[in-house]
């Protein structure tokens, strides 16, 4: 959906839109950047919980399946 259609959609003009992006920019923080942490020992017990941008989240009561997390992580449409 461009701009310009959303405006519409919401019955806002474009420029007040564009406004409202450009004061979003200068007050939000930058963005999570995700990256992998390796640990030393993994312990088995400690359950885990991955929460995407999207929305998805994906729970596993204790870490003994984590290494099916990447298999399942990309089976996500994330």
């Amino acid at each position: 959906m461009t701009q310009r259609d959303f405006a519409n959609g919401h019955g806002v003009g474009l420029s007040t839109l564009n406004k409202w992006l450009r004061l979003e920019r200068k007050v939000a923080p930058a963005k999570v950047k995700f990256h992998e942490v390796g640990l030393l020992k993994p312990v088995s017990s400690w359950p885990v919980e991955v929460v995407s941008p999207q929305g998805w989240i994906v729970r596993l009561q204790n870490g003994s399946a984590v290494e099916m997390l990447p298999e399942l992580l990309q089976a996500l449409p994330c």
